[in-house]
């Protein structure tokens, strides 16, 4: 009998106790008459009978019955471990590149990788790609080696072979396995060798975990190995606080892991399963005393299901801080089975690896270096409008060749190649705007030989990156924080302040909840730590104070905010492209010189009319200076599906601009992002009111839909009356000491006056013979005594001196004065500058013509 019918069975007793005190006292009722079936108030059952005789008193044997007591339930047996398989490409096991290169310089690449601690190795094997190159000798195997095993021979007999080799599993390691792959070939035959594909080899393994409970330790290796990750992660919970559960343990899992996994709402379906209930809820899936009869927020594995985490504690609101505590640190390095939220919150975010570039960083931070292949990898926060220089200080050793070249590339462009044949050399390579992701960029170094025909006792090149290497990026121009480039890159204003800000909806149906949460999971990556602090719902919302994020079908939607939403948008959810500027296509390519703006802007368009069903994402600005995102799926397409390709990163990098649609092929820009209003301060006390704005309400309020913003009005009133105050007294202060002058009078005139005309120039005229007036100023005879000209002239200069005198009685500085004077010299030349630049840029645009068999970036 387990512990629930135990207390069950002592409840029942202490309720029945005045009933049997009772029917002790009672006439006892004869024995022909008495009826378990009919007089039930004068039935005892034997234990309890039992315990009344044991204090002397006197029941009747007739009054005692058998209780018809139900079956004992035995707990759930435990399961006896059972052995996993575990597939992944040789490039993610050993986390190189996707292809090594053997040939007479080269003739054998080392590739590392670990296995798991936590699992008993029992079966393991290596299916090998690989691809001659010209010249290759077939009758030279490849040779493989496992951790010091004996030589295993691949024959190949000079052609591509995809070849599967079982390896010995007792020679198999924790950590630190060494696979060597030869090709035993000399410098006679300078040509020739073999390919090997790391990208589409695989690595198999079947492992058994070593007992029924994991170590905390484990938990963290399993999740960041990219060969015993769990493919699927079951999150269970209930009660109020579901969603935000599910969705920050979403959030927890993709924090460790590079690949996010398909999540699920129900156990026993997945690879590991995260509990996340109350103790009382716990019973069904574990009988640990540890864990049931414990106090407080709890984070504690199964002792019988090697896979399983429980999140718990005695309320829900302490089971939230211990998943809370799970999406923001690294579980400790322990060899123990269990620990509290605040022994967690010590350890390192999980954040702490990341590569994030902002301003400049050392090469030495970045590295990860292969041979003679050094990759960088990092991050940026608005790669939109990122741009800079990459420096490289290059040491070359005596025994490497004068003139050995190093090569450098960024996310698979080549930004250069310098040729080092002094001892050091420094280069410096710009990176133009829109080469960089917001996530995942990564910087290639690769050094090669000084010539194609290098010496047989030549040594392999390497070319040292010594210190002062470093990344220089700078934004001058920061995206709009509407930008989905931003979103992508760091959460943008929805994952500040760990996303105190912003409420998100998600789907009602668990399965496309469960789509839903991959994308939850892809935007905890990008910020560097779980929204702890959002808020969740699903379907709908009544906060609408907050950022508003919705990752939900387009069915799903309120009604309202799909018929009021942006004219893009609604385009977008049709599969359209909007009736827009095609400026703003090439715009986004602004950075480019003209012929590949073209051509970007070209491959933008013609994607786009193929485009026509997928998923939507959508930022826009609101009046109230929040914003609204949308993640979701054209009218006629599966939510689900529509949204996996956002787990990929290239597709997730892809998101810019204000709107943007993708399929499984492509992802394009269908509107540029919109700049955030300009929000008129409080001046006045406003009274707090109870309206609450619906979706629909505040989709009309949008950016794009024009609405009347509220901008800055200036008091005109306050200005007439300082213009009228200001004139009056400077009127009156210089009518004192102003010269009036006369009109000009002709006393004669010897011949008539005339002007002629001619190609554009004026001939000298006859001047008459001016009288002019005796107060009149001597500064006005030179330019009056020039006739018609003289006096437009003589009254510009009179004007003149009214406007100085004018700004000296408003105690305006003299050099301001002539900063006005020499602006409006200025203004008029460097507008026209300006103009003409534009029009010499839009001739290039026009007449430009893209070469032929050029690749193009998307």
């Amino acid at each position: 009998m387990n512990r629930t019918h135990v207390r069950s069975l002592l409840i029942s007793s202490v309720a029945l106790l005045p009933l049997l005190a009772a029917t002790a006292n009672a006439e006892p009722v004869p024995a022909d008459t008495a009826s378990p079936s009919t007089d039930a108030g004068f039935v005892l059952y034997r234990p309890i009978a039992e315990a009344l005789i044991q204090d002397d008193t006197e029941i009747e044997t007739d009054l005692i019955v058998e209780p018809d007591l139900e079956p004992e339930i035995e707990p759930e047996p435990v399961p006896e471990p059972e052995p996993r398989d575990y597939s992944v490409s040789l490039q993610d096991a050993t986390r190189d590149r996707s292809s090594r290169t053997l040939d007479w310089r080269t003739p054998q690449a080392e590739l590392r990788f670990d296995l798991s601690h936590a699992d008993v190795t029992q079966a393991l094997s290596v299916t090998l790609s690989a691809e001659p190159l010209p010249g290759v000798d077939a009758t030279i195997p490849l040779i493989m080696q496992f951790n010091g095993s004996d030589p295993i021979e691949i024959e190949t007999r000079g052609d591509a072979t995809n070849t599967v080799i079982n390896l010995d599993p007792g020679r198999a390691r924790d950590i630190g396995n060494v696979l060597r792959v030869s090709y035993a070939t000399s410098c006679k035959a300078p040509i020739g060798g073999y390919q090997i594909n790391l990208d589409r080899s695989r690595l198999d393994v079947t492992a058994l975990p070593k007992g029924h409970q994991l170590e905390l330790r484990d938990v963290e290796r399993r999740f960041s190995s990219l060969t015993f990750a769990p493919k699927s992660v079951g999150l269970i919970s209930s009660g109020d606080m579901a969603t935000k559960s599910q969705a920050l343990a979403a959030q927890g899992v993709g924090l460790r892991t590079d690949k996010i996994p398909t999540f699920l709402t129900s156990p026993r379906q997945s690879d590991f399963d995260i509990i996340m209930l109350t103790r009382s809820e716990l019973f069904e899936f574990t009988q640990d005393d540890a864990v049931l009869l414990s106090a407080g927020p709890l984070i504690a594995l199964s002792n019988t299901h090697a896979n399983r985490l429980f999140l718990t504690g005695d309320t829900e609101a302490e089971v939230l801080e211990a998943v809370s505590a799970f999406a923001t640190a690294s579980l400790p390095d322990s060899r123990l089975s269990m620990t509290t939220p605040d022994i967690v919150f010590a350890q390192s975010p999980l954040d702490v690896n990341r590569r994030l570039v902002e301003g400049s960083a050392n090469l030495d931070v970045l590295t990860v270096q292969t041979g003679t292949q050094r990759d960088y990898v990092f991050d940026v926060t608005d790669p939109a409008a990122s741009e800079g220089a990459l420096v490289l200080r290059l040491n070359r050793d005596e025994q490497t060749q004068a003139g050995t070249r190093l090569k450098a590339s960024l996310n698979g462009v080549d930004l250069g190649e310098a040729a080092v044949r002094g001892r050091r050399k420094t280069v410096s390579y710009p990176i133009q705007k829109g080469l960089l992701l917001g996530t995942g960029n990564r910087l290639e170094l690769t050094t090669q030989d000084a010539n194609n025909r290098p010496r047989c006792d030549a040594s392999v090149p390497f070319i040292a990156i010594s210190e002062g290497s470093e990344l220089r990026l700078n934004a001058a121009l920061p995206t709009h924080p509407s930008d989905l480039s931003r979103f992508a890159a760091n959460g943008s204003l929805f994952g500040q302040d760990a996303g105190a800000e912003t409420v998100m909806v998600l789907p009602e149906t668990d399965r496309d909840f469960t789509s839903a949460l991959t994308v939850v999971a892809k935007m905890a990556r990008a910020s560097g730590r779980g929204w702890i602090d959002a808020a969740f719902a699903r379907g709908q919302t009544e906060i609408t104070d907050k950022h508003t994020l919705i990752i939900e079908p387009h069915s799903e939607i309120e009604r309202e905010f799909r018929i009021d939403a942006p004219l893009a948008l609604q385009s977008a959810w049709r599969g359209q492209i909007p009736n827009v500027d095609n400026s703003q296509f090439v715009e986004k390519f602004a950075s480019l010189d003209g012929e590949s703006a073209v051509r970007q802007a070209a491959f933008t368009l013609r994607s786009a009319s193929t485009t026509h069903s997928g998923g939507v994402a959508a930022i826009f600005p609101v009046d109230d200076g929040r914003l609204i995102g949308v993640i979701s799926n054209t009218a006629d397409s599966d939510f689900s599906t529509a949204i996996q390709p956002l787990a990929n990163d290239l597709h997730w990098n892809g998101l810019k601009g204000g709107v943007t649609r993708w399929d499984e092929q492509d992802v394009i820009m269908a509107q540029a992002a919109l700049p955030m209003p300009i929000i008129e301060p409080i001046t006045e006390t406003i009274e707090p009111t109870t309206v609450s704005l619906s979706l629909g309400d505040r989709a009309k309020g949008l950016a794009s839909n024009l609405p009347d913003l509220r901008l800055p009005k200036p008091e005109t009133e306050a200005l007439t009356h300082w213009i009228d105050s200001q004139w009056t007294r400077f009127s009156t202060a210089r009518q004192s000491n102003t010269l009036i002058v006369e009109p000009f009078k002709a006393d004669t005139v010897t011949a008539p006056q005339s002007q002629a005309i001619s190609e554009n120039t004026f001939e000298d005229t006859q001047r008459p013979t001016m009288t002019l007036p005796h107060t009149l100023s001597p500064a006005l005879v030179q330019p009056a005594a020039s006739g018609l000209q003289g006096r437009v002239e003589g009254f510009g200069n009179v004007a003149a001196g009214l406007r100085v005198d004018l700004w000296r009685h408003l105690d305006i500085p003299e050099q301001d004065m002539k900063s006005a004077r020499l602006g409006q010299a200025q203004i008029i030349p460097a507008a026209l500058t300006l103009i003409v630049l534009f029009l010499m840029f839009l001739v290039g645009l026009t007449f430009a013509s893209p070469p032929a068999n050029k690749p193009h970036r998307r």
